[in-house]
């Protein structure tokens, strides 16, 4: 789990710094930054994001607060939930309990949603929603059934290293609440789940090119062998049926040595009768996504069904023994 010991002391009240003897000059001066009326953090904090932003909502909440959603789960050290999506800020969502009094604010979005005693977890100074139930959250926040799938799959992924959950403790929170804005979407997503994706662009990936050639039995993150039980890689989709390979590219591949790697194992693949077709984060625009489509049929299309098939996923004996392979399996 990440360092974060020093989130929830970065931003105070002006109540309880000068009870601990900051001086209200003191917080009026250069030396301290107001995010928020009546909230204060030191002045040219280095800390990175969204630490400074999670800080300021622990800073607010109130007994009866709960922070969820991206916000608790990046607290708890999952990865892929650092509060933004395609580039714009999403909101910290914190859980209002009764009594509380707890305003919306730039970034800030208090929510009234109803939470269990076995929901929460606390971590002394502030309350945080379980993983499982931040998770829940999230997809109930989620702008579409996609980016919902992206929730549950980061937060129950067994590929990433990270803290995280299990698909079994995301569905009971699921079945422990009823009539809840977006649950048609969340339970959308737990139908389609899998715990193999390795980060938001394979899964959006995924979701592309299942709607273009209608493949639902994707092989994900899944090891692939020569005959003679040498290494060919792990692709992030693979269809079994006719060889197709699809691999996501994200920022990381545009590094030259990533890029020439990808080259080479994208090279060994098609030597070995698989077609391998890449997609980047850009190809998901609604501008090019029918483009995209369009390159995900024809990949599938273009293998010769009389080639002999030089490929297989059976792991050979040497596989077990691997250090790096634990990752996979």
């Amino acid at each position: 789990m990440r360092d974060i010991g020093y989130v929830p002391d970065l931003t105070k009240r002006a109540a309880a710094l000068q009870r601990a003897g900051v001086t209200k000059w003191a917080l009026r001066g250069p030396e301290y930054e107001s995010p928020y009326r009546g909230l204060h953090r030191p002045a040219g904090i280095a800390a990175e994001q969204p630490a400074t932003r999670v800080a300021d909502a622990i800073g607010l909440m109130t007994g009866g607060c709960v922070l969820t959603g991206w916000a608790s789960r990046w607290v708890q050290g999952q990865a892929y939930c650092g509060g933004v999506r395609y580039g714009d800020d999403l909101p910290v969502v914190i859980l209002c309990g009764p009594g509380t009094d707890l305003r919306t604010r730039p970034g800030i979005r208090p929510s009234d949603r109803r939470y269990l005693p076995g929901e929460v977890v606390d971590l002394e100074s502030f309350a945080v929603t379980t993983m499982a139930r931040a998770t829940y959250d999230d997809m109930l926040d989620a702008p579409n059934p996609t980016e919902a799938l992206v929730a549950v799959e980061m937060a129950t992924s067994t590929v990433i290293d990270q803290a995280c959950t299990s698909l079994d403790n995301v569905r009971a929170v699921f079945d422990a609440h009823v009539k809840t804005r977006g649950r048609a979407q969340a339970r959308w997503a737990l139908a389609h789940a899998s715990t193999r994706s390795a980060s938001p662009w394979e899964t959006r990936t995924r979701m592309i090119a299942t709607h273009a050639v209608g493949v639902e039995n994707w092989l994900i993150n899944t090891p692939i062998f020569d005959l003679h039980e040498r290494l060919l890689g792990i692709p992030d989709l693979l269809d079994p049926d006719t060889g197709l390979v699809i691999e996501s590219d994200g920022a990381d591949h545009r590094k030259i040595e990533m890029h020439n790697a990808d080259n080479v194992r994208g090279e060994g693949l098609r030597d070995h009768a698989l077609e391998v077709v890449r997609i980047g984060s850009a190809q998901h625009s609604r501008e090019e996504r029918a483009r995209t489509e369009e390159r995900i049929r024809n990949g599938r299309d273009r293998p010769n069904p009389n080639r002999p098939r030089l490929w297989t996923t059976e792991k050979p004996a040497w596989w077990t023994d691997w250090p790096p392979g634990r990752r996979w399996d």
